[in-house]
């Protein structure tokens, strides 16, 4: 009986078919071929996002600080772009109102995409009241539409 250590390298998800076979020699005839078939899943991953703490407008954007347990790029999505939008993997923060923030990956040649997680976000008005909110965002949109210098 002969024994032969194989060792295989795994470079991604899919299914191959694994033939072995055996020249033989001067003591042992040749083996006829065996064929296996041999298929490797994609790892599963989690988000772990914890709540987000209330915020005001004119808050600094910020990032929603959720993590994948596999190390790759979480990526976000507001569920109303008038309250908060995402630029550059931050939330940033337009108005008053509550909205939610989704946090997804999409996976890659290793790891299924994940399942996405939801947070909600609940945007004040801070020390300015709604009403001097909304005229400023008027005021900004009106002197930026004609043109005019913001200072």
């Amino acid at each position: 009986l002969i024994q032969a250590l194989i060792r295989l390298q795994i470079v991604g998800a899919g299914t191959t078919t694994i033939t072995d076979t055996q020249a033989g020699n001067e003591i042992y005839s040749a083996a006829g071929a065996q064929s296996q078939t041999l298929r490797v899943v994609k790892k599963q991953q989690t988000i772990t996002f914890a709540a987000i703490e209330p915020k005001q407008v004119g808050d600094p954007d910020f990032d929603p600080a959720a993590v994948a347990s596999s190390g790759l790029e979480i990526s976000y999505a507001s569920s109303d772009p008038r309250i908060a939008t995402v630029v550059d993997g931050k939330v940033q923060l337009i108005n008053t109102g509550s909205v939610i923030i989704a946090a997804s990956q999409e996976g890659n040649s290793e790891y299924e995409a994940a399942s996405r997680v939801f947070q909600t976000l609940e945007v004040s008005a801070g020390p300015l009241g709604r009403e001097e909110v909304q005229k400023e965002i008027s005021v900004i949109t009106s002197m930026a539409i004609r043109g005019s210098e913001i200072r």
